[in-house]
């Protein structure tokens, strides 16, 4: 790959454009402006590694940087739901996730490309797609390689490894990996 497919400016330059007209919703979100210029410098220092999984998870920049677009105007749109919705409809998707990664946890001694894992791994994406059609976020772009993209997060993120080892026990987030990178792939 040549240094143009992983070149950020127009990316960064994006973002910078998004502040225009968007300080409410920036500060909404990131709570401050201040905040918001921190994110777009640490993204920078983070430049090749970001770019990386920008093209792992849209295939090339320019569909990351449009989708990154069309996703800030998707946001904002959700976040003015969101603060509509009632604890309990969120309770309903947090206590169905929960229990959908129990199931899938539940013995760890199969294997995670098994029919059985297999339609715990259907039925996790399917209520992620009801959950985001619900929170009115399901018009964003999250990349063709979306779920391998997950997979590798909980194959790879220390930070994601942690938080569902311990909740869900110690080998659930690489097992939980493997059965979505399965499932990337078959697809």
């Amino acid at each position: 790959m040549s240094f143009k497919e992983f070149d950020m400016t127009e990316y960064f330059n994006r973002l910078e454009e998004l502040k225009k007209g968007n300080e409410d919703y920036i500060e909404k979100n990131w709570g401050s402006i201040e905040a918001y210029d921190k994110f777009i410098e640490n993204s920078k220092s983070k430049e090749t590694e970001l770019a990386k999984l920008a093209i792992e998870q849209y295939e090339s920049m320019d569909k990351f940087i449009e989708a990154t677009k069309n996703n800030f105007e998707a946001n904002k749109d959700s976040i003015e739901y969101m603060s509509t919705i009632k604890k309990k409809d969120l309770e309903y998707y947090t206590d169905k996730d929960n229990r959908l990664y129990e199931k899938i946890t539940a013995d760890m001694t199969k294997d995670p490309s098994s029919p059985e894992i297999q339609q715990i791994v259907l039925e996790i994406v399917n209520l992620t797609d009801e959950k985001f059609k619900f929170l009115k976020i399901d018009k964003r772009d999250k990349g063709e390689n979306y779920w391998s993209f997950f997979a590798d997060t909980h194959l790879k993120d220390p930070m994601s490894i942690k938080i569902m080892d311990e909740k869900y026990g110690e080998g659930a987030c690489i097992f939980i990996g493997k059965a979505f990178k399965f499932y990337s792939e078959k697809k």
